[in-house]
């Protein structure tokens, strides 16, 4: 593993260790959990006490953590069951998590805090009593984080708003591995077939890698992120990675020459800055979040949503470009400094203080 260097930074003035419960709707292997996961990881190393609840016990596969969650399998207990117990602060990750997470806190003491980290109520079109539960949640909790100026605007738009923190990602995982090469161009993609209405962008995928297998004879394809890949019967010959956790993922980004993203919505796009940081140039879909860390034609290649002709082309460029994929791996190394994840954990940590202090 690299070592970094340790960061100086001025951390919020505390009498004594916090205690901090955040709720998670799941276990699965998604950027918002893993972005959950990496924070009270980086809060116990400072030496305060977290603990974790999720709403789901059983995950398709469940995320190695050093927290022993308690599953919340009736909501309406839960009070019950962690009620006993004092917090400084309780962090909702969700929307499904917010009334929970308001039960406890009064409970406990503890101050609510919602880390927002998508506009939820867009994933919701086929249920509108839902969708307006969801977006009512924005306004149920005051202090609100978020990653990326991206999503307090959109929160801004709707009423509410939010503090912004700089995401966060370790980087003595993700960085460049040397990887053997064979006479081949590698273009690589995260795999949510299942994701709701499309939202990660997985039939775009499939057509955009179609396209550049039947083009190109020289250009091998694989994905991450799905268990069961081999049941959709994709029309191209592909490497399956399946499902990976975060310390196994960097030699599958270095693996790629390309990363591409074909999302039509991001709060942030962790994978896109997981690439970068692998030293593998990213294609991205131009959903929002991205653009808090991917500058076009300077360390990535942005791509209007839902087009996937448009990413095609990108990949295709990159491929007769060396020097291009050079200038954009460089630079994509360079952005990626500033989003370490104990920095990130000191931010969010300054805004519950800040928040409890009045």
């Amino acid at each position: 593993m690299r070592a970094r260097s340790r960061t100086a930074v001025r951390l919020p003035s505390v009498a004594r260790p916090l205690r901090i419960l955040a709720i998670l709707p799941t276990l699965n292997h998604y950027g918002g959990v893993i972005s959950v996961l990496n924070m009270l990881e980086e809060f116990t190393e400072l030496g305060h006490y977290c603990a974790l609840a999720t709403l789901s016990k059983y995950a398709k596969r469940e995320l190695i953590t050093r927290f022993e969650p308690v599953w919340l399998a009736d909501r309406s207990r839960a009070v019950e069951w962690l009620g006993h117990e004092v917090y400084d602060f309780v962090i909702a990750t969700s929307w499904e998590t917010v009334d929970v997470t308001l039960a406890l806190a009064r409970a406990t003491g503890g101050v609510p805090i919602y880390f927002v980290q998508d506009i939820e109520s867009d994933f919701i079109e086929d249920d509108p009593v839902r969708k307006a539960r969801a977006q009512r949640t924005y306004e149920q909790i005051e202090t609100k984080v978020v990653k990326t100026e991206h999503l307090r605007q959109r929160l801004r738009a709707i009423g509410a708003d939010a503090r912004v923190i700089r995401p966060g990602m370790n980087l003595d995982i993700f960085y460049p591995r040397k990887i053997a090469r064979a006479d081949e161009f590698r273009v690589l993609a995260m795999a949510r077939p299942r994701a709701p209405n499309g939202q990660r962008g997985f039939p775009a995928l499939v057509e955009v890698f179609a396209t550049l297998c039947a083009r190109h004879a020289d250009i091998r394809v694989g994905f991450f992120g799905s268990e069961d890949l081999k049941t959709f019967n994709l029309p191209f010959p592909y490497q399956d990675f399946g499902v990976v956790g975060s310390k196994d993922l960097a030699p599958i980004y270095s693996w790629a020459d390309v990363y591409v993203d074909a999302s039509r919505f991001h709060g942030f796009g962790r994978t896109g800055v997981e690439a970068m940081a692998c030293g593998t140039v990213v294609v991205l879909s131009d959903s929002g979040g991205p653009r808090d860390y991917c500058v076009n034609e300077v360390n990535g290649l942005l791509t209007p949503v839902d087009d996937p002709e448009a990413l095609v082309s990108a990949v295709e460029r990159l491929k007769g470009a060396p020097e291009l994929r050079a200038a954009l791996r460089a630079k994509g190394l360079e952005t990626v400094q500033r989003f370490d994840d104990r920095i990130a954990a000191q931010e969010f940590l300054a805004a519950c203080i800040a928040a409890a202090q009045g």
